[in-house]
Formats: C-alpha cells, sequence, structure tokens
C-alpha cells in the first residue's frame, strides 16, 4: 500500500496563552488528508504506538518538550522538523508490521 504522511507546518492558536498546532498531511489510497494537532497528541501517538511497534520505536518520545523559548520560531520549526522525522519513522515501521 502507498501512503506517506508529512508534517508541512504550523500556527498558533489562540495567542500568546494559546497552543502551537501542527499541520500533518497524510496521503493513503490516493486520498489526501490534512488534520491539525498539538503537541500533546503527538505523545499519545506514541504511547499507543508501543504497544504494537515499540521494538522498533524510541521508548520516549524522541522530541522534546521544551519549557523555555516554546513560542520562538525558531523552536516551533525545528520541532516541526522532528516531529516529521519521528512520523516518517512510524510510518516506516508500521508499514512492515504483521497485521
Amino acid at each position: 500500500m502507498e501512503w506517506g504522511v508529512r508534517c508541512t507546518g504550523y500556527e498558533e492558536i489562540g495567542g500568546a496563552t494559546g497552543h502551537t498546532s501542527y499541520t500533518i498531511v497524510t496521503q493513503a489510497r490516493g486520498s489526501t488528508f490534512e488534520s491539525k494537532h498539538r503537541f500533546s497528541d503527538f505523545l499519545q501517538l506514541h504511547a499507543s504506538l508501543l504497544p504494537s511497534i515499540g521494538a522498533q520505536l524510541p521508548t520516549s518520545f524522541p522530541v522534546r518538550k521544551k519549557a523555555f523559548g516554546l513560542h520562538s520560531e525558531s523552536v516551533k520549526q525545528q520541532r516541526m522538523l522532528q516531529l516529521q522525522e519521528y512520523l516518517t519513522m512510524a510510518v516506516a515501521h508500521a508499514s512492515r508490521a504483521p497485521d
């Protein structure tokens, strides 16, 4: 099956006291879907993948949550790239996992 997932961008939701939402584009079976997710959604995804493909994934989520500088553009861009690397790795391992 041909499919892929990309982290294509981010946006601030709710201003300075809000959160960052990351845009995820998923392609599967000839269709493209776009969704937006908070960082905590990726933590939940990692926890849900560990039982099925955990041996191929890092034990702890590889993207660190930063307490300082969270709203700087460079931190958001770095996190977006790290999330892309994680999603690429997870998709590669999930596609090889037995049903």
